[in-house]
C-alpha cells in the first residue's frame, strides 16, 4: 500500500529527496501521511502548509476512487484516507490469497546470504546466542517473502589449528581448565574411549597437535549436539552448515595470504605480518600472521567472505554478531574495499546484551545446576514460542531484559498470550459460525470494521520495511497491534447475529484477521495453538 502511494505521489510531481510515507498513528490523521512538503520546502522555496496544498491537490487528482479524503495538517503534513471501495478490494484480496497474502515480488530479488547463531563448537548455546538465532531465522523469512532467494548459514569455527579448539582438547585431557563444566563432562564421559585411541594415535606428536586433533573431535560432538538442537529445539532450519576448516584446504588460507601481500597491502613489523587496513577506513592496520608463523582468525575471516562474496556469488551478506564483536565490522569492510570488494554488499547486525529476570530480580543462575542458565534450560522453561517472541521484542542494538515469569504468565499482560488469545478467539468464532463464507463478503458497514481492515492491510507493508531496514522487531509490535484491533472490534461488535448477511460479512472480516496473523505466525516461526 505505502509503495502504492509513494507512486502516487511522485506522478503528482514528487521527487526522490529522503520523504517518506507512514501508516497514521491515530483515526483523525487518516491512515497515512507523508512529510513530503516538509522536506522538500526548502529546495522549491516554499513554505511547508503552501507546498502541501500543491501537493494534496496533486495527489487527489492522481488518486482519484484510491483516497476518500487528503488534507493537509499543521506544520506541513498530507493525511490520506484510503476509499472504502479500496478497503474493500483488499479485503477481498486477503480473502483471495489467503497463505499467500503478504507475499511480494521485487523488481530487483537478490542472493542473499545471513549467517547467525555461528558459536563456538566449546559448549552448549548460550543466551547471547538466542538474540542471533531469532533474528536470523525470522530475517531469512521476512526476505523470503520479499522476493529474495535466501541462504541460511551457520558457520563452524572448527578449525584444528585454532587456539580454542586446542584449548578444549587441552581441557578434555585434564591438562587444562578453561572450557570445564558440567556438559563438556557429560560429553567426555561419553567419549572416552575414543578420546583414547586419538591419544594412541599421535604418540610422538606435539602437544599442540594433539590438542587440535581432541579438541577438533569433541567439537565435532558439541556440534552435533547444538545443531540438533537449533534444528529440533529452536525450530530453525539452516540451508547451510559451513566449516571454517573447508578454508584451509587446498592451501586456501596460504594462497589468500599471497594474494595480499602481492597487492602490496602488507608490511612486517615486530616478527608480525600486516594489513594496511587502516588506510581503507578501520581505525588501525591489522595482524595477519602471528610472530610464531600462525595465521590470525582476521584471515579465516577475509576469507570466509571472499568465498560468499565471490566464489558463491551473493549480493548481499548479512552477519548477525554477538556484542563482542563490535569491532569486527570496520576491519572486515576495510580488507573487501582494499581487494577491491564493495563493503557495502556486507551488512553486520550486532546483538546487545540479554538480562534474565523474574519480575523485578535479575536471574543468572539455574536453580538446578548452580551455573549460568543456557538457552536450552530457557526453552524448556518458558517454551520456544514465548523465547522467539520476547528476543524478537527488542531491536539488536538495545539491552534486553527478558522476564521468564511474564513469559510464563497466562494474561494479556504476557504479550505472546494476548496475541495467541486473540488468534484463539477467532478460531472459536468460525468454529461456531454455521453460515457459508466460501465466497466471501466483503462490505464494510461501520468504523469498526474499516478500523479492523487498516491494521490487517498493513501486514505487506510490515515486510517491505523489515526486509529494508532488517527491525524485525516491528513484527512484534504489529502482531500486537493486529491483536488489539480485533479485541476491540470484538468488544464492540456482535459478530454472529440473526441478520445472515451481516453475520456473513463478519465471518469473513474475521476470517481476514485470522489469515493475517496465520501469515505474520509464518513468517516468525510461531506456532499457535488452537486452545489456550
Amino acid at each position: 500500500m505505502i509503495q502504492i502511494i509513494k507512486e502516487c505521489i511522485k506522478k503528482s510531481g514528487g521527487e526522490e529527496g529522503g520523504w517518506s510515507v507512514l501508516p497514521s498513528e491515530a483515526r483523525q490523521f487518516g491512515d497515512y501521511s507523508t512529510n513530503i512538503a516538509m522536506v522538500m520546502a526548502k529546495k522549491m522555496r516554499k513554505s511547508p502548509v503552501e507546498l502541501a496544498e500543491y501537493y494534496a491537490e496533486k495527489i487527489k487528482s492522481q488518486g482519484a476512487g484510491f483516497f476518500e479524503k487528503v488534507e493537509v495538517r499543521n506544520p506541513g503534513f498530507i493525511n490520506m484516507w484510503l476509499s472504502r471501495a479500496v478497503l474493500e478490494g483488499e479485503l477481498k484480496r486477503i480473502f483471495t490469497d489467503n497463505a499467500k497474502y503478504g507475499k511480494q515480488k521485487t523488481p530487483y530479488p537478490q542472493k542473499i546470504n545471513i549467517e547467525f547463531i555461528s558459536a563456538n563448537p566449546t559448549s552448549e548455546l548460550t543466551l547471547g546466542n538466542a538474540r542471533g538465532a531469532f533474528l536470523g531465522d525470522v530475517l531469512a523469512e521476512v526476505l523470503l517473502w520479499s522476493g529474495h532467494a535466501v541462504i541460511r548459514e551457520y558457520y563452524i569455527n572448527n578449525a584444528s589449528s585454532s587456539n580454542q579448539i586446542r584449548e578444549l582438547g587441552k581441557t578434555a585431557l585434564q591438562e587444562g581448565i578453561t572450557y570445564k563444566n558440567e556438559y563438556l563432562d557429560s560429553i567426555l564421559k561419553k567419549e572416552a574411549e575414543k578420546i583414547e585411541k586419538i591419544k594412541k594415535n599421535h604418540e610422538g606428536d606435539s602437544k599442540e597437535t594433539l590438542y587440535g586433533e581432541v579438541g577438533a573431535y569433541v567439537a565435532r560432538k558439541i556440534q552435533k549436539d547444538n545443531a540438533d538442537f537449533i534444528e529440533k529445539g529452536l525450530g530453525i532450519h539452516m540451508d547451510m552448515w559451513f566449516s571454517e576448516e573447508s578454508l584451509y584446504g587446498e592451501d586456501g588460507i596460504q594462497k589468500l595470504l599471497s594474494y595480499i601481500k602481492d597487492r602490496e597491502l602488507t608490511y612486517e613489523k615486530d616478527g608480525a605480518l600486516w594489513f594496511k587496513t587502516k588506510e581503507y577506513g578501520d581505525t588501525e592496520d591489522r595482524v595477519l600472521v602471528r610472530q610464531n608463523g600462525e595465521p590470525t582468525y582476521f584471515v579465516s575471516d577475509i576469507a570466509y567472505h571472499l568465498n560468499k562474496l565471490k566464489d558463491r556469488g551473493f549480493d548481499t551478506v548479512i552477519d548477525i554478531l554477538g556484542t563482542d564483536h563490535h569491532g569486527y565490522a570496520p576491519r572486515i569492510k576495510a580488507s573487501l574495499k582494499a581487494l577491491d570488494i564493495d563493503p557495502a554488499r556486507v551488512h553486520f547486525i550486532i546483538n546487545q546484551l540479554v538480562r534474565l529476570k523474574e519480575g523485578d530480580k535479575e536471574v543468572r543462575m539455574s536453580k538446578r545446576r548452580g551455573v549460568f542458565i543456557t538457552l536450552r534450560e530457557l526453552v524448556e522453561d518458558v517454551g520456544v514460542n514465548q523465547a522467539r517472541f520476547f528476543f524478537l521484542m527488542r531491536s539488536p542494538n538495545t539491552h534486553l531484559d527478558f522476564d521468564m515469569a511474564l513469559a510464563k504468565e497466562q494474561s494479556s499482560n504476557n504479550p505472546v498470550f494476548y496475541v495467541f488469545y486473540a488468534y484463539v478467539r477467532m478460531g472459536a468464532i468460525l468454529e461456531k459460525a454455521s453460515e457459508d463464507i466460501s465466497r466471501g463478503s466483503y462490505v464494510l458497514h461501520d468504523d469498526n470494521e474499516r478500523d479492523l481492515v487498516r491494521v490487517m492491510i498493513k501486514f505487506p507493508d510490515v515486510i517491505l520495511e523489515t526486509a529494508n531496514d532488517y527491525e524485525v522487531s516491528r513484527l512484534t509490535l504489529y502482531a500486537h497491534e493486529l491483536a488489539t484491533a480485533f479485541h476491540k472490534f470484538y468488544e464492540r461488535e456482535r459478530v454472529i447475529s440473526e441478520d445472515k448477511e451481516k453475520t456473513a460479512h463478519r465471518l469473513t472480516l474475521i476470517t481476514c484477521t485470522r489469515i493475517v496473523l496465520n501469515n505474520l505466525f509464518a513468517v516468525m516461526g510461531l506456532h499457535a495453538p488452537e486452545k489456550l
